[in-house]
């Protein structure tokens, strides 16, 4: 069974690569590279490429590429499609802020000092995660469990058990901690279109997203933004939602949790708990 690493970059189709390149950097990526048809944005960790548009008519989803031990292009049962990509030469990472140091009831370690976030882009360090809408939940695990070697952290049921709506997959590194899910699935009523439910992209620190939310707001695109800022319940991450000028949802990320792969799965009945702690109230943007 492939076993892979993590994800590297997911591929959209544009027709504007322009436009897509200025929301990306607002967004906190950065240039790798560029030609009249394909635009590749980098982050600020080791991976040469986590975001790659190809100039096209309409927009549309292409491809999500992991990082893996073989070379091989894969469909899942709903027709993604899926690159696994062995010997990815890394880069040098860019130079970035320190985390900012909180100070709690018990453990105060900023003394003399103030917190001063720059204003600027949250800088994006990575690709984390993408959630896939998908149209039989049960099936789609399996596969990833046995093309990809995922393993299900957690899922969210209504009434019985077995009536899945969400599962948030890992990849499975043994004992390496890795990000609570690379892959969430997302069950959709019979006959509702599929798609990409939304891409995450890990920054700094709550700081950096805050900071990031205020950014692209100054920079015109308020009425992109879709739900945050808040805090995940599953994977615990402190998130922001936006869309892109094509209406493909992102996220800003930051503090979310790691597992080995002795922590087994766990079941949890639908409800606001399941979805977040704290925040705005869930638009119904954010469903469709």
């Amino acid at each position: 069974m492939l076993k892979v690493k993590d994800v590297q970059y997911v591929t959209y189709r544009v027709p504007d690569l322009d436009l897509i390149e200025r929301f990306l950097t607002d967004f906190g990526m950065l240039r790798a590279s560029r030609t009249p048809q394909v635009l590749e944005m980098r982050g600020a960790g080791t991976y040469p490429v986590i975001y790659r548009a190809e100039l096209a008519d309409k927009p549309a989803f292409a491809q999500l590429v992991f990082d893996g031990p073989d070379n091989k292009t894969l469909k899942t049962p709903d027709g993604y499609e899926i690159r696994v990509q062995s010997g990815v030469k890394k880069v040098a990472p860019l130079p970035l802020r320190a985390a900012l140091e909180s100070n709690n009831h018990a453990r105060k370690v900023r003394l003399n000092a103030g917190q001063r976030p720059p204003a600027a882009p949250a800088p994006v360090l990575r690709m984390g995660h993408v959630v896939l809408k998908v149209s039989d939940i049960n099936r789609s695990i399996a596969w990833f469990e046995q093309e990809l070697g995922l393993k299900v952290s957690d899922a969210v049921f209504a009434g019985d058990e077995k009536n899945k709506l969400i599962a948030f997959m890992r990849c499975d590194r043994g004992a390496e901690h890795t990000d609570h899910h690379t892959v969430g699935l997302a069950q959709v009523p019979p006959g509702a279109p599929l798609g990409v439910h939304h891409t995450s992209f890990e920054t700094i620190d709550l700081d950096a997203v805050g900071m990031g939310s205020e950014w692209l707001k100054a920079k015109g695109w308020e009425k992109q933004h879709v739900w945050g800022i808040g805090r995940h319940y599953l994977g615990s991450q402190v998130f922001d939602y936006w869309r892109d000028p094509f209406g493909n949802m992102i996220e800003h990320f930051a503090d979310g949790d790691l597992f080995d792969a002795s922590v087994p799965t766990a079941l949890h009945p639908v409800g606001k708990e399941s979805l977040y702690q704290w925040g705005p109230v869930v638009p119904e943007t954010f469903m469709q």
